[in-house]
């Protein structure tokens, strides 16, 4: 309780809120561009704890009113992310014009069937937050287009590149679950391989749970899949391949010289790097 206190104190007089401290993630700061992402994730921060929500009432409505005086001059896709789950959270009425200028900045290709926000090294987190707005939107089937390009993001563990990613990735796509995995799901996956065959049966006391199979392929490998019954899941098919570098021929060159310093806790280094073409007798 104390933190949210600490938080609400340091909101600006026009509604913004400023890192006060070392800026170490960027993006989230805002800098020229107005502090919108730094001021939507204290208030989403504020709006997710009910208790909190009430006592900082003030807080909030200044800084949703700062927010929605943006609208017109945010162009940045990860600034009107993060605004627009933050109006939706509140239940503001600028919330559906924040989320239709939200959809016109997204990207959808695989005709149709997946949906993204590019944004440099933080994309998947846009989009997760995209996602999110999309579920309290309750465009639930619409969402199932951006679940589709978060989950192939996901490395074979589960989570994301970036912790953030991680986060917040992995909150959109739990709580879209929460509602579109209906309490009847009963069906059945088989799964067929190389005169191999496993079968995974899926109920509604499943909801949550991984359920994998590891197999062996080649490069002519086929993988048949029969589903049967009602339902909703994700199925998600990884390769993983490594390569045997004892008689491989290098491509490329990788060459350090170390730079002399003054300090001696420091330590410089010039790296030059170079590709070397594999070329065909012909």
């Amino acid at each position: 309780e104390q933190a949210f206190d600490w938080l609400a104190a340091r909101q600006h007089s026009t509604g913004r809120f400023d890192e006060v401290g070392p800026v170490f993630h960027r993006d989230m700061q805002g800098g020229l561009r107005q502090g919108i992402a730094l001021t939507s994730f204290v208030l989403i921060a504020l709006l997710e704890q009910p208790k909190v929500a009430t006592k900082h009432r003030a807080a909030i409505e200044k800084g949703i009113d700062y927010v929605t005086q943006t609208l017109g001059s945010i162009e940045d896709s990860y600034d009107l992310a993060i605004a627009t789950y933050a109006l939706l959270l509140q239940k503001h009425s600028s919330g559906e014009r924040f989320l239709e200028k939200l959809i016109g900045l997204s990207t959808v290709q695989q005709n149709g069937t997946e949906r993204f926000w590019a944004r440099d090294a933080h994309g998947i987190e846009t989009t997760a937050y995209g996602l999110l707005s999309f579920v309290l939107a309750e465009k639930y089937v619409d969402g199932t287009s951006i679940m589709r390009w978060l989950v192939k993001q996901r490395y074979t563990p589960g989570s994301f590149p970036r912790t953030q990613d991680t986060f917040v990735g992995l909150k959109a796509l739990t709580k879209l679950a929460e509602k579109i995995s209906p309490s009847r799901n009963d069906y059945s996956v088989q799964l067929r391989h190389a005169g191999r065959k496993e079968e995974f049966r899926v109920t509604s006391q499943d909801i949550g749970t991984l359920q994998h199979a590891q197999q062996g392929v080649d490069e002519t490998a086929q993988l048949e899949l029969h589903v049967a019954g009602i339902g909703f899941g994700l199925l998600q098919v990884v390769y993983e391949y490594g390569v045997d570098l004892r008689n491989f021929t290098a491509q490329f060159v990788l060459e350090l010289q170390k730079s002399v310093t003054n300090a001696n806790h420091q330590l410089q280094l010039e790296v030059c790097s170079s590709f070397t073409p594999q070329l065909s007798d012909g």
